[in-house]
């Protein structure tokens, strides 16, 4: 029953195709990383951005809960809290 969730049709077929582009680029990561970064320049497909977005003063000093654990929020840059 495990053995059914981790492999299906689709998954064997996409990690078949990772391992397909992987060997085409030497299994170099790097490679690889040119490669999907030259694939996305090429492509029309929308990219999200990642531009910085200043933090809302609002919001100052309340527990915030994320993937990497409950923190405080906190309106001083990363830049300024470390020097």
């Amino acid at each position: 029953m495990a053995d059914d969730l981790l492999t299906d049709d689709v998954l064997d077929a996409v990690r078949a195709a990772r391992e397909r582009f992987a060997a085409r680029h030497g299994n170099d990561v790097y490679a690889i990383g040119a490669a999907l970064r030259r694939l996305a320049a090429e492509s029309d497909w929308p990219v999200a951005g990642l531009t910085p977005v200043a933090p809302d003063p609002s919001l100052s000093g309340r527990p915030v809960v994320s993937a990497g654990g409950p923190h405080t929020v906190s309106s001083a840059s990363p830049a300024a809290a470390s020097a």
